[in-house]
């Protein structure tokens, strides 16, 4: 054996003894960052894995698909833990609650709108712990949201108030400089919320903030390069405009709520790229018809010709009766109260029975879905609707019958109104006796204390 073949290894042995050595005090440093080194990528990939759980929770999903996915974020919490992974648990359950309030829409009850409920509350303060600012103002909007639908359900006004407070804080998340398309969104759905309780609440303070709030969100983000994009925006516009033109007896907000929903129609009827979903570019549509007809008949109120009242029968007879199944029924069922409405008044205009027993129909055509337990502040209003429509037939056809089920419709409209706390609804009739056509729906007291009187049958016969 030559003396370089055992130089070399002897050599390298103290070499290797001395970095041996030398990293010896190192080696747990080292043993922590090799272990840190594998854990972060399989960290990272947990992460994506429980982010596309829920990836595709889309709003026009079957009912089925809808349980498969809240079944499936539930499972996915009962594997983790809140205190060890606290991030993807409320991520967890930020998708649970848009799983359930879009299988909301598609249930009677409450109780799927509170659950939704309950799973943004639970994950908001992680966020806020997390500094995750946008995610913690997304969820802000839709717990907002959730309470507005669940205030449409229940006669409970607190929960109309609770979503007004999430709205405001979650306006803190963004700002209109730096994220103008998150704020304008945050503004027009807060615009939608004071519509619906301004219509319950006398005065137009809120109608006014509404129509403010909107006008703010389109100043915010409108593009001249896609008018789909400001057609939706607009639809909460024209929404509040229309109540408040009908509020104010206000002819400017009305013809510009009717120019809003036309132009509407115009730019959704001219998606033909499919840049909007089928289902959702039906919805947006219906909203514009729904709209446009409401405006449309208060407009005609003050005008003796029947035009305007035979435009808001055709925008509103337009609605595909495939809206009810594959779109929303909820929706849905407003679209034809408006018919029911604009019927009515078209038959009293034109003396014509059958458009006055077609309003009848298509009132109890909406009864079906406006379910007294289900929505009992709608199913007032189409009770109203429904006992306008049958005391104008009864007095036509001098038939006790549907006066006489006028009467109970009212009463069970005004016993819901006084329930819900609704001042306007309740203070709007005119003095007992006096007998002129009332301009809209939700004169309940009215129409019950005359047809309550004695020898009501001849009164209005």
């Amino acid at each position: 054996m030559s003396f370089w073949e055992i130089f070399w290894p002897v050599v390298l042995a103290v070499m290797a003894a001395i970095v041996l050595i030398r990293i010896l005090p190192w080696l747990p440093i080292l043993f922590i960052v090799a272990l840190a080194g594998l854990l972060w990528p399989v960290h990272a990939l947990f992460m994506r894995w429980v982010k596309n759980q829920g990836a595709d929770i889309h709003p026009y999903l079957g009912t089925a698909a809808l349980e498969r996915k809240v079944a499936r974020e539930r499972r996915l919490q009962a594997r983790m833990s809140a205190r060890r992974w606290p991030r993807a648990w409320a991520m967890s359950q930020f998708r649970l609650g848009v799983a359930l309030g879009e299988l909301a829409q598609r249930c009677p009850g409450t109780a799927e709108l509170r659950q939704s409920a309950d799973a943004f509350r639970a994950a908001l303060p992680i966020f806020e712990r997390k500094g995750k600012r946008h995610r913690w103002g997304m969820t802000q909007r839709n717990l907002a949201t959730t309470l507005l639908h669940l205030g449409r359900r229940d006669l409970d006004g607190r929960h109309f108030e609770e979503a007004l407070n999430a709205f405001q804080a979650g306006m803190q998340a963004f700002s209109r400089d730096r994220e103008p398309a998150d704020w304008a969104q945050m503004q027009n759905q807060l615009g939608g919320l004071l519509v619906v309780m301004g219509i319950r609440e006398e005065g137009t303070a809120q109608l006014d903030e509404a129509v403010a709030a909107c006008r703010a969100a389109l100043e915010a983000d409108r593009s001249d390069e896609f008018p789909l994009h400001n057609a939706r925006l607009e639809i909460n516009l024209c929404h509040a405009l229309g109540y408040l033109g009908e509020r104010q007896s206000d002819t400017r907000s009305l013809e510009e709520a009717v120019e809003l929903a036309w132009a509407g129609l115009e730019v959704f009827r001219e998606d033909k790229d499919g840049i909007l979903h089928p289902e959702e570019k039906t919805r947006y549509m219906a909203h514009c018809r729904e709209n446009l007809g409401h405006a449309l008949c208060v407009l005609a109120e003050g005008n003796k010709e029947a035009g305007s009242l035979q435009e808001a029968v055709h925008a509103l007879e337009a609605v595909p009766e495939t809206f009810r199944e594959k779109g929303s029924p909820f929706e849905w069922a407003a679209v034809q109260n408006e018919l029911g409405h604009a019927l009515r008044l078209l038959g009293e205009r034109e003396d014509d029975a059958a458009l006055l027993e077609r309003a009848v129909a298509v009132c109890q055509g909406a009864l079906v879905v406006r379910v007294r337990e289900t929505f009992p502040f709608y199913w007032a209003e189409t009770m109203d609707t429904l006992g306008a429509a049958l005391a104008a037939l009864g007095r036509r056809a001098r038939d006790v019958e549907p006066l006489r089920q006028a009467v109970d419709g009212y009463r069970g409209a005004l016993e819901v109104f006084e329930q819900a706390g609704a001042p306007y609804q309740i203070r709007q009739a005119p003095g007992i006796g006096e007998r002129r056509v009332q301009p809209r729906g939700a004169r309940a007291r009215w129409r019950l204390s005359e047809a309550g009187l004695s020898g009501w049958g001849a009164l209005w016969l």
